[in-house]
């Protein structure tokens, strides 16, 4: 069995050192070396400065606060869909724009539902949305967008759990690994960057 040293004895140890310390070697906090003054050579114009504003200049990047609701900032080129839906990009920013939902989101549940536009169980249905037919995928975005603007991210809406992807998830779909994917292909903004999925070609 091992001995302990009692605490008194670590304590006289401790100042016993300290004591034993050189003055030299102890830190001294008084001496400084002096600074020398800066000198400018150069003189700044107010003429060569560029005017500024106090005004808060609109906010053309998008919030990324993780809410739905928030403003992407994207533009249409700036979602990289891929087969059939390419060419529906300015149809999923004019779907934010008109009903407040992100964009990238709307284009990431189009692309997991349908394996991105490839696969439709009702005829247009890209969103995966109940047993809906649509007369064309811009009916399909937007119809979709005012429902989840409406039922999912409004606070008293039927199916609100909040305005994350998760919380669309819960009555939307159901399974954790749904909102995970597509949180993936927004953070990818729906891009090339070839995320693959086990169910996805």
């Amino acid at each position: 069995m091992k001995r302990m040293i009692p605490p008194i004895f670590m304590l006289l140890l401790v100042v016993v050192i300290t004591l034993a310390t050189p003055i030299d070697a102890q830190v001294k906090v008084d001496e400084r070396q002096p600074v020398e003054p800066m000198t400018t050579t150069t003189v700044l114009s107010t003429e060569s400065l560029p005017e500024m504003s106090l005004e808060a200049e609109p906010e053309t990047v998008g919030v990324d606060d993780g809410l739905l609701t928030s403003p992407s900032g994207l533009a249409a080129e700036d979602l990289h869909l891929r087969h059939n839906l390419i060419g529906l990009e300015q149809v999923f920013i004019d779907a934010e724009v008109k009903h407040g939902i992100r964009a990238d989101f709307l284009a990431a549940v189009a692309a997991l539902e349908s394996g991105w536009g490839r696969y439709q169980f009702r005829r247009n249905n890209i969103m995966g949305f109940g047993q809906m037919e649509f007369s064309s995928t811009e009916e399909c975005i937007d119809t979709v967008a005012a429902y989840l603007a409406k039922h999912y991210l409004s606070p008293d809406g039927k199916y609100y759990n909040g305005e994350t992807v998760e919380g669309v998830c819960v009555r939307y779909n159901g399974s954790p690994e749904w909102a995970e994917v597509v949180q993936q292909i927004m953070e990818k903004r729906c891009g090339r960057d070839k995320i693959r999925f086990e169910w996805f070609p």
